[in-house]
Formats: structure tokens, sequence, C-alpha cells
């Protein structure tokens, strides 16, 4: 395996897989490029922040697939704990000094 595919393989992104009423989906911490549109969602309400997390960083656990497009309006008649539990698991997962384990 050549350095650069260890490298990849090191640096992937952390997740967390969670439990949403018996429903299973993957949270993963924030992308660097994630990290880098940040900037521009702080602008916005911090409502919109946290549908804007949970539209990036939940996912398939078994394809990695976003369940959400970027503004879906499903996401906003979802359960308020449940998106705000999922929303602070990515927060912590990319805050966090992880090391991947999968």
């Amino acid at each position: 395996m050549s350095l650069r595919d260890q490298f990849l393989k090191a640096a992937q992104v952390p997740f967390k897989d969670c439990e949403v009423n018996g429903v299973s989906v993957r949270v993963r911490a924030f992308t660097a490029q994630m990290q880098l549109d940040l900037e521009e969602v702080t602008e916005r309400e911090a409502g919109d922040i946290t549908f804007w997390v949970l539209e990036n960083c939940v996912v398939d656990p078994e394809t990695g697939e976003r369940l959400f497009t970027d503004n879906d309006p499903a996401v906003r008649d979802l359960d308020g704990n449940a998106i705000v539990e999922l929303a602070n698991t990515a927060i912590e997962l990319t805050s966090a000094e992880n090391t991947v384990k999968n």
C-alpha cells in the first residue's frame, strides 16, 4: 500500500452509529470541505446551522450516502430532540480528538 493510500485510510472522517426510534443512522464528523463551508453557514440563523449539520452529517451506514439534500424541507418537520442530538454528535465528533477505528 502506497504512503498516499495509507494516509487516506488514516485520515478518514470519524463517525458514530446512532439509533433514532429503532432506525440506525451514521453520524459523521465534518469533512475538511464542510469545515471550510461552515464560515458561510455561520452567517445564518442558529437553527439553520443545526439543519445544515444534520443534512450534511447524517448518512446511510451501509452506503455512506447523505440521507438529506441541502435545504431539505423534510428535516424541518422532524423531532427537534432527535435533530439536536444528532447534530451535537456530529459537532462532538468534529471537535474531539478522535482516531478512526473502522
